[in-house]
């Protein structure tokens, strides 16, 4: 098992962020699945999040990298070939993708429940957050 932290954003949302592709299988709801690397991911990255969305368990994937479309395209198959067509999938890429996809699922793409991430350099979201100003008694 990886590096897991909770951060609290100033909205009220709770985020674990982890070096684990994930959500883990189990019963817990989460708002929103983020996956979001520095680096290319491989595809299998990508398949607790659609596990757990076929499931009723995310209901909103944003996949952030260099390969972001590709791992969206991915988990979309999935998603619709079991037929889960409430999921929401969005994928940002480039210089700021993962400030668009920060900046989404603070404005409410998210459903309700906590936001599970998985970070690829760990530091890598939970620094995202922390330049936007999103964690809960933080400044900019």
């Amino acid at each position: 098992m990886g590096t897991q932290k909770e951060l609290m954003l100033r909205n009220g949302q709770l985020w674990r962020i982890s070096t684990d592709p994930g959500p883990p299988p189990g019963k817990d709801r989460w708002g929103a699945c983020v996956l979001a690397s520095v680096t290319d991911m491989s595809f299998s990255d990508a398949d607790l999040a659609a596990r757990a969305a076929v499931e009723g368990r995310c209901p909103a994937i944003a996949v952030i990298g260099p390969n972001a479309e590709a791992v969206h395209d991915y988990i979309d198959e999935i998603v619709e070939s079991k037929g889960a067509s409430d999921v929401l999938t969005t994928f940002n890429s480039g210089a700021n993708g993962l400030e668009e996809a920060l900046s989404m699922l603070d404005a409410g793409l998210s459903g309700r429940g906590p936001i599970y991430a998985f970070s690829n350099p760990p530091s890598f979201v939970e620094n995202g957050l922390r330049n936007m100003g999103f964690i809960a008694g933080e400044k900019p």
